[in-house]
């Protein structure tokens, strides 16, 4: 029986991940009941045949356990695989709702049809004939009369005979600019058709791919190679893309684990045995990966942070003098020793930072995501995403100092902030030139397009791994400047319930034209735009999406005379951002704050 659109409508990733911690709990039963038995193998010195009897039985429970423990896990991946998808699903069900709510002349009806209302209905015959659009001619030829009844029955949705004679009559009568209207309307009508419809193939796919893998554990058809020895490399995108060096054998992970929730599952269904050889074996296959918990990224990272120092001085000595490769190692060696001075440091509440992430493998600056609290436990966890010029040897203090702003002033007991530097930020401001009392020539939108699915994935990875610990932490962004662009592509493009809110500030735009596209919850769309900022606004031209401080159902908070750095400055705004951060609307919609935005001087 094929999938409709109303079966996908409760369709919950939820229920499979839940499955999923059931599946990781007996696979960690199993592995260490193998273990034990392996052990109590080899503990046997003595000979004879009762002897060579236990230790006969011991391996045939051996193999046996190992058998299971493939199984086991292979129903795990392909569990975790289709909460993924069905994840993937609900987001494609949200984009067609929220479709709705940006037009809401059209609706979907149980079974996944459109249907969409006329820009103008008419009251009389003689109206009808001077009005009726081109697209609305499907029941006409069914009368040989046109009658009040008629004109009731009329149904938007197709043409089916427009060629009629009394049709074209109507359609050179009729006004163009209801003609227009409703043929965009019919348009509209059909893009969200093709939303439905990409939302059930998906969840057809999904449905048959986890189908498969169960039928290959029921009839024990599936690869147990792709299980056991050799791994594959992970090949991730974004920060992750970490490669195994060499193949040797290891015990994780399978191929296709590629997801931030498929990780997380994948790891918490290993042993502590399993996780520290794989720690020890192959930790930069692990320490960027989005969905491994934090306390191992931070654990990995710190390791390798002062080997990558040691190689960007030796790259330093060994690069001609006054050279492009010697001033590009400087300004690696220059990063990571400023990573190095702060993961010295101590956070607010005294304790360390985590270092989350630490990417000094391209031809750029080094990328890092350092944490203020512990975002494995943490209730609320707030990213702060910086923008143009933005570098860890000349910023990180300022971004880490951006992120305990807004955790003391969120109150630090279930609160951990996250000074992310995971993208290749545009390397500076030359683009942007005031000319005529605006700005122009700006930087390209496509830094924020690659960088989004990134930051969509480190979200991701913080969720997906706390839900493997029964919790359910509430994630917002925090976006400034071109850091705002990053940040509204990636509320655009993530999945449907991983970010709870959004906050842009001195934004040149951000990434959409309504605020339905973001995929956040109704009201969690915050902005903010001081009057003396020459970024904000930039990308009214459509560039970067609309103004945020423009967009119907945006929330306005607390701004101030300033510049474009001098947000954080006001106690105001870092306050309405600890009540973002905590679930709490701020206590004003700050209308001042819109007021500047439309009258700040460009």
């Amino acid at each position: 029986m094929a999938i409709t659109w109303g079966d996908i409508q409760n369709w919950k990733h939820g229920n499979l991940n839940t499955a999923m911690q059931d599946l990781a709990t007996l696979r960690k039963g199993l592995a260490e009941g193998k273990s034990a038995a392996s052990k109590a193998q080899g503990q046997i010195q003595s000979t004879g045949a009762a002897a060579n009897g236990a230790k006969a039985s011991l391996g045939k429970l051996v193999d046996e356990l190992g058998e299971r423990v493939d199984d086991a896990t292979e129903l795990g991946l392909a569990t975790s695989e289709a909460a993924d998808g069905v994840w993937d699903v609900e987001t494609k069900v949200h984009e067609c709702t929220s479709f709705v709510a940006q037009y809401p002349y059209l609706s979907i009806d149980g079974d996944g049809g459109v249907h969409w209302d006329m820009d103008f209905v008419p009251s009389s015959p003689g109206q009808f004939l001077n009005t009726i659009s081109p697209v609305n001619f499907s029941e006409l030829g069914k009368s040989t009369s046109i009658s009040e009844g008629l004109i009731n029955s009329l149904n938007p949705t197709a043409i089916t005979n427009p060629g009629m004679a009394v049709g074209k009559a109507l359609f050179d009568a009729s006004p163009a600019g209801l003609v227009t209207d409703n043929l965009e309307r019919k348009q509209k009508a059909e893009q969200l058709k093709k939303l439905i419809d990409a939302a059930v193939n998906r969840a057809a796919e999904v449905d048959e791919a986890y189908a498969k893998r169960l039928v290959g554990v029921r009839d024990g058809t599936y690869d147990h190679s792709k299980l056991k020895g050799k791994a594959p490399r992970l090949n991730l995108p974004g920060l992750g893309s970490m490669p195994i060096p060499g193949q040797e054998d290891k015990p994780w992970p399978p191929e296709g684990v590629d997801s931030p929730t498929e990780v997380s599952n994948w790891w918490n269904s290993l042993t502590e045995e399993e996780q520290r050889e794989f720690m020890e074996k192959n930790p930069g296959a692990i320490r960027n990966l989005d969905g491994m918990p934090g306390s191992v990224r931070d654990e990995l990272n710190r390791k390798a942070l002062p080997d990558e120092l040691e190689q960007a001085e030796q790259d330093m000595k060994n690069a001609p003098a006054d050279s492009e490769e010697a001033k590009q190692a400087k300004r690696r060696y220059d990063d990571l020793k400023k990573i190095q001075d702060i993961m010295n440091q101590k956070d607010p509440t005294g304790k360390p930072y985590q270092l989350l992430g630490l990417d000094a493998s391209g031809d750029g600056d080094v990328r890092a995501i350092v944490a203020s609290g512990d975002v494995d436990t943490a209730q609320n966890v707030g990213t702060v995403v910086p923008g143009i010029s933005t570098t860890a040897r000349d910023s990180m203090d300022g971004l880490v100092g951006e992120a305990n702003t807004l955790r003391n002033a969120s109150g630090t007991g279930h609160t951990a902030t996250v000074a992310y530097l995971g993208y290749d930020a545009p390397p500076s401001a030359e683009p942007w030139k005031e000319q005529n009392g605006s700005l122009t020539d700006i930087a390209s939108s496509e830094t924020a397009n690659k960088a989004a699915p990134d930051l969509n994935r480190f979200n991701e990875g913080i969720q997906t791994w706390q839900e493997t610990q029964g919790r359910d932490p509430r994630i917002t962004n925090h976006g400034h400047s071109y850091g705002s662009l990053v940040t509204g592509t990636a509320a655009r493009d993530a999945k449907i319930g991983l970010l709870d809110a959004v906050e842009l500030h001195g934004s040149p735009g951000g990434g959409v034209n309504d605020v339905h596209e973001y995929n956040v919850p109704d009201g969690q769309v915050y902005t903010s735009a001081n009057r003396k900022d020459i970024v904000s606004g930039v990308g009214l031209d459509g560039a970067f999406g609309k103004d945020p401080n423009t967009l119907d159902g945006a929330k306005h908070i607390a701004s101030n005379g300033g510049g474009h750095s001098d947000y954080w400055n006001n106690p105001e705004f870092a306050e309405d951002n600890a009540q973002i951060l905590n679930g709490e609307d701020p206590s004003v919609n700050r209308a001042d704050n819109k007021a500047e935005a439309a009258t700040k001087g460009h």
